[in-house]
């Protein structure tokens, strides 16, 4: 029976236990399934229920056709009768026929089983899936779904944690109370039960730890303090002198104890249509901002009241966590073009509803300021407030005319909340329309600034683009409500982004949770290469972690700090920290010592001594222990599946482990001779220990590579389709081995199965520049040009000093008409190295491409005096790209004696380019027929390049067959959509 995990990133296997690639390369039809499977009711959906969800910008009988599709994808996958349907019109899935951990996870619940079910809870609903093309009510449906399951998990650690405690199973206590904490980092309600649970266990120490993690998040996400209550309740398991009270079910009065002029404003809950949660979020939010406007009524943040959303626990109870005198609930609905707000007003100290009023007015942006500052008004009338003239005209203000704008500017703050890369890249793209539609809306200049800024602070975008629009938001922002100067967006901006001092761009400031592993040195050692590995490996641990920029090896490795200071190799690496260290290993022993350098200052601020007897597993146990304390004191806090991340699983056997390390050294240098040595030395090692899965990758790489640059393979080697198998089967957390498969993919044009690879390679870990780079490129081969620019950036922002990379970016920056940076890449990557062949033709491309011809034909010339006989691109590639240019310089002459040369050779791409040059189309597409291998030159080349002199070929109407071939050629449908 196929099994389909959604609870973590996505995985389906057929009954042979073997990865379905195919079916979840398309994200379209996986995203269909899910809905049909878990969308309530259960049961069947009519058609045309479906279109809007998922095609909504298509009219009714394209959207038809495309269901029609999906679906007989989801027949090819999972059976004939998968799909059941009642009349011609309605369709349900049937759940008997396959098995799916979310309806696993579900069922178990049902049937009080609350470990299996925990069991089955990987991770987030989909984690970090997202389709491109589907409705906003598709997003905010998978969200809802996201957060149910996590309710239903969270409810369940919790309720296991309290069920073991009557049998005083502290371990089992303090597994399953870590588990809800891990699931709600910045819920101060969770963490206090859980810390609650674990002291009544006896559990002291894992408390105080539970707090501490807490407290620094919270500090370094949000500049904030925990809550008088959890920090009282730490202090008194720390100084163990009073009991820790139970706080759930406390129903004593608690009037005095609270302020007069304090409320808690809860979540409203949304009625009707589910699509409008993220508009009751947005009047939610503005009536805690008006409140906020009044200086002596203490209002609590909206980040602390969304713990309690559904919650069960009754009001009083509420308030006594929070410590605040009354508490305001409500609901909203909109019904046809009306609005409807429900609300009541709760005396916390005396249990009692002291006001409730229900507005229902027109749907406008007006009307809906007016119900928020009648809101705001009756509370502080009921609380007997006397407000200032400002603070009147403050709670009374209208921030738009605009209904789609305040709409629009709804949706972009109730994806910022989310906090994963794809909302957040959704929410600039509201903000932005939200200010198309009122250029004078303040709060949508600050969402923007907001999520700018976020978006810098998580690597997503470079600061010399995006910092000075951030800034520049937050100014028009501040411009147009001068009352809008403590917001987040202006502490972000000015306390994380050094600003423009004497006309210093601030684009150079650096991402502080930058760091760059410098090489380290041999004390008295025999083996350089083993002091590789150990390098090597505290790099990719590192990799692994979400918010932390960790150069790659092959860029630090061309520094011995020989001559450069540290802040000059900051600045060249772009990069706030370095950490340097020495090995000196004996017969018996092995000492790593490392110290932590602040590149702005060149001052050290950490050091320590490694010391442990010579083993394999003592040397992991360093590498361990130097990656938690170099991120402790970076402060940086993982989550609970990079903390099984950050140190790899490997070897027992220290010569395994040796011939590992020195067979990643000679694949870094990427020649014949270095990939021949380290594919011994992998099968060396994979001799001594069968199961080091590292080997494997780097065995499945080696092979790869050779395929890649076209040189023999030994005979009775494994292929690099098995040895990447095996990498994934001994460890499928492990990003080399699923990268290693991505690469196997790519070169052999499968290209779905490439990019499902190396999306979930990049997943586990986000800093792996090689992983990064390929995902990039991928893309572009695939047709998805600007897809392909943000991994391909980032892969260079972590290998900036790699050609490859460079040249890598430049290709895509072309793809998508961006020629200038194309040309910074391309030189850039020739100055690394000036022998670099493929650098030389990238930069004569893009000046092709710019009509600086006689620019062009020097850079190509280069290219062709450097290149190896086997070399990329290879030799007619480069004289092709000489033959068009000459050309366009009005010389056809060499471009006809290049034909005739290569004419019946057994490429015959060149040849049919230079068809199509010289007007010869018939002859050209008849010999692009006899192209056995679009190569990634030839299919890039028909995608993207010299537009003008291929343009009479895609005017054709055969260029359309053509494409399609390009298409089947990397593993697309015909029409090339990615499904």
């Amino acid at each position: 029976m196929t099994e389909l995990r959604i609870l973590g990133p996505a995985e389906m296997r057929n009954s042979q236990g073997e990865l379905e690639h195919s079916f979840l390369a398309g994200p379209k039809r996986l995203a269909l399934l899910v809905y049909l499977l878990l969308h309530k009711p259960h049961g069947f959906h009519r058609r045309d229920s479906l279109l809007p969800v998922f095609w909504p910008e298509q009219d009714q009988k394209s959207a038809r056709n495309s269901l029609s599709n999906m679906l007989y994808h989801i027949r090819k996958t999972l059976g004939t009768h998968i799909i059941e349907n009642r009349g011609s019109e309605e369709i349900a899935i049937n759940p008997e026929l396959f098995w799916c951990d979310a309806v696993a996870f579900e069922k178990a619940l049902r049937e009080k089983e609350p470990e299996t079910a925990l069991n089955l809870y990987r991770n987030d609903l989909l984690k970090g899936f997202h389709v491109q093309e589907a409705s906003f009510d598709f997003d905010h449906w998978l969200e809802q779904e996201r957060n149910r399951f996590h309710t239903m998990a969270t409810d369940a650690s919790l309720d296991l944690a309290s069920k073991v405690m009557s049998g005083r199973e502290n371990q089992s206590v303090k597994h399953w109370g870590q588990k809800a904490a891990e699931l709600n980092p910045f819920s101060e309600d969770i963490q206090l039960r859980v810390i609650s649970l674990l002291d009544e266990a006896g559990e002291p120490a894992a408390a105080l730890e539970t707090y501490n993690t807490y407290a620094r998040l919270i500090k370094r996400e949000f500049e904030e303090e925990p809550g008088s209550n959890i920090k009282t309740l730490a202090e008194k398991i720390n100084t163990q002198r009073v009991p820790v009270p139970k706080i759930a079910g406390n129903r004593e009065p608690i009037g005095k104890e609270l302020s007069q002029f304090s409320i808690a404003v809860l979540p409203f809950e949304t009625l009707g249509s589910e699509k409008a949660s993220a508009f009751t979020d947005a009047i939610h939010g503005d009536i805690l901002t008006r409140l906020s406007q009044i200086s002596d009524l203490f209002v609590i943040s909206k980040t602390s009241v969304q713990s309690f959303r559904s919650t069960k626990k009754v009001l009083p109870e509420i308030a006594l966590e929070l410590q605040v005198g009354w508490i305001l609930t409500g609901d909203v609905q909109e019904i046809n073009q009306q609005v409807k707000v429900s609300v009541r007003l709760v005396n916390a100290s005396e249990d009692r509803q002291v006001w409730a009023e229900i507005y229902q007015r027109k749907l406008t942006a007006g009307e809906l300021f007016n119900i928020q500052a009648e809101i705001t008004q009756k509370i502080t009338e009921a609380l007997k407030m006397q407000l200032s003239n400002k603070e009147h005209s403050a709670i009374r203000q209208v921030p738009t005319e605009d209904l789609e704008a305040f709409r629009l500017h709804a949706y972009g703050r109730w994806h910022l909340d989310q906090h994963t890369e794809e909302a957040m890249e959704l929410a600039e793209n509201y903000f932005r329309q939200a200010i198309s539609h009122d250029k004078n809306y303040a709060q949508a200049w600050m969402g923007l600034a907001d999520v700018l800024t976020l978006r810098h602070n998580y690597g997503h975008k470079e600061s010399k683009v995006i910092i000075p629009e951030a800034e520049e938001a937050a100014q028009r922002a501040r411009k147009l409500d001068p009352g809008m100067s403590g917001t987040a967006s202006e502490k972000e901006i000015l306390g994380r982004v050094e600003p423009k001092k004497n006309g210093q761009d601030i684009g150079k400031s650096f991402f502080n949770k930058s760091i760059a592993v410098l090489p380290f040195k041999d004390l008295e050692s025999k083996e350089p290469r083993f002091t590789d590995g150990i390098h090597g490996d505290i790099l990719a641990s590192l990799s692994r972690i979400k918010d932390l920029q960790v150069i790659s090896r092959s860029s630090v490795c061309r520094y011995e700090r020989k001559g450069k200071e540290a802040k000059e190799i900051g600045e060249e690496l772009r990069v706030s920290w370095l950490l340097e260290g020495e090995v000196k290993q004996t017969s018996d022993d092995i000492n790593l010592n490392v110290i932590l350098i602040k590149t702005a200052t060149d001052a050290g601020i950490w050091k320590k001594n490694y010391h442990q007897t010579l083993s394999a597993e003592n040397i992991f146990l360093i590498e361990e222990e130097v990656t938690k304390d170099l991120l402790e004191v970076l402060k940086i806090h993982l989550s609970g599946k990079e903390k099984q991340r950050a140190t790899r699983s490997s070897t027992t056997n220290l010569d395994a482990y040796r011939l590992y390390t020195q067979g990643r050294s000679c694949l870094d240098q990427r020649t014949e001779a270095g990939i021949y040595q380290g594919l011994d030395c992998f099968q060396g090692s994979i001799e001594l220990d069968p199961d080091y899965a590292l080997a494997w990758s780097g065995l499945a790489d080696a092979m790869s590579l050779l395929q890649f640059y076209g040189f023999p393979i030994p005979r009775n080697s494994p292929g690099p389709i098995e040895a990447a198998t095996r990498a994934v089967e001994l460890n499928k957390d492990l990003s080399e081995a699923h990268t290693s498969l991505g690469i196997f993919y790519s070169i052999n044009q499968q290209g779905p199965a490439a990019l499902q690879e190396l999306e979930l390679a990049v997943d586990l870990s986000p800093g792996y520049a090689e992983a990064l780079i390929w995902l990039g490129w991928v893309n572009l081969v695939l047709g998805r040009p600007k897809k392909a620019v943000k991994p391909a950036k980032q892969a260079v922002r972590l290998n900036p000093l790699s050609p490859a990379f460079r040249v890598f970016l430049s290709e895509i920056y072309l793809a998508n008409r961006l020629q200038e940076e194309s040309l910074t890449e391309a030189r850039r990557a020739r100055e690394i190295n000036p022998e670099y062949g493929l650098a030389h033709y990238m930069e004569g491309l893009v000046l092709y491409h710019a009509d600086k011809f006689e620019e062009a034909v020097s850079a190509f010339e280069k290219a062709l005096s450097i290149i190896p006989s086997r070399g990329t691109p290879t030799q007619n590639e480069v004289n092709m790209a000489l033959a068009f240019t000459y050309h366009a310089l009005g010389n056809k002459e060499w471009g006809l004696e290049l034909k005739n040369e290569i004419y019946g050779r057994i490429d015959p791409f060149p040849l049919a380019m230079l068809q199509v040059l010289f007007g010869e189309l018939d002859e050209a597409f008849t010999t692009f027929k006899r192209v056995q291998d679009w190569s990634s030159f030839s299919t890039e080349i028909i995608r993207y390049f010299f537009p003008k002199a291929l343009s009479s070929l895609k005017k054709d109407k055969r260029f359309l067959h053509l494409i399609a071939n390009v298409n089947e050629a990397v593993g697309l449908p015909a029409d090339g959509k990615l499904l």
